[in-house]
């Protein structure tokens, strides 16, 4: 699944319902976030709830080509250490 513009409060919904349906159907979800440019404190809280009800459904929702300015949020709220990260 490819991610792209912001993630915050008005688009988190669509995120959130994009994984689910995948989730049903999948074991892993690859989400590429390399063309996402904007994460503010919902999108964070939506990337947390997201990975944990893709779990949930038996998913493991791994964030891939994540941008150096997200993943310097992940690390600085401690996420990166819980979600699945990749460069």
């Amino acid at each position: 699944m490819i991610c792209s513009g912001r993630l915050n409060l008005e688009t988190t919904e669509q995120f959130k319902a994009e994984v689910k349906k995948l989730a049903a159907d999948h074991t892993i979800i690859d989400a590429d976030m390399a063309a996402v440019d904007n994460v503010d404190s919902s999108g964070l809280g939506s990337l947390l709830g997201t990975y944990i009800s893709a779990k949930n459904q038996g998913c493991d929702l791994r964030l891939i080509h994540v941008n150096p300015h997200l993943k310097d949020l992940l690390n600085m709220t401690h996420l990166s250490s819980v979600l699945h990260v990749e460069s």
